[in-house]
């Protein structure tokens, strides 16, 4: 799994309206996007179904993301999870910790 191929597509087509840096969350790059937030972290690569980022995209716990637009397909959000589980590389390694 790739970020910049599999997942960076479906954050620029998705999130990034509002996540370019409003609502305090960066998602338009790679190391923006894993800064932990201020309650918890985005990606958590231990355990991907508690990520915050799943939880927000599959609506565990709301506003169910992307708040302006349709809800990502279960595919793109198999995507995500797949892409924490495996690790969240950066196409030249792991993710930082």
């Amino acid at each position: 799994m790739s970020f910049r191929n599999d997942v960076k597509p479906i954050l620029m087509n998705n999130c990034v309206q509002c996540h370019g840096g409003h609502a305090g969350l960066y998602v338009d790059s790679y190391d923006s996007r894993l800064v932990p937030s201020s309650k918890s972290k985005v990606v958590l690569i231990e355990d991907p179904g508690k990520s915050i980022i799943v939880w927000n995209l599959t609506g565990m716990i709301q506003p169910r993301m992307p708040l302006n637009g349709p809800s990502l397909s279960e595919q793109e959000i198999a995507t995500i999870e797949t892409w924490i589980r495996e690790g969240a590389p950066n196409d030249q390694g792991g993710f930082r910790r």
